[in-house]
């Protein structure tokens, strides 16, 4: 149930008290620090995956493999491969 306009102007956590906007301060998330971590994260993901002898020998050479987001692209893929 959503509370009314009413409530939320009445709600604790809006109340424009310095000890709920100092606390509001704390409890916000950068979301420059997700964006380095989710950029490092996919860097690194990329690095293992490249360094990888198996898919070396299978593609013979390093690439970009392209994901699939659908059974569609899928489907497209194995047909145009065969």
């Amino acid at each position: 149930k959503r509370p009314t306009a009413e409530e939320c102007h009445e709600h604790r956590w809006l109340l424009p008290t310095e000890f709920m906007i100092k606390k509001r301060e704390r409890a916000s998330f950068p979301g420059d620090r997700l964006k380095k971590y989710n950029e490092e994260y996919h860097a690194e993901r990329n690095n293992l995956a490249s360094k990888s002898d198996s898919l070396t020998q299978a593609f013979g050479s390093l690439r970009h493999l392209n994901r699939s987001y659908s059974t569609e692209d899928e489907l497209i893929t194995s047909i145009d491969l065969e």
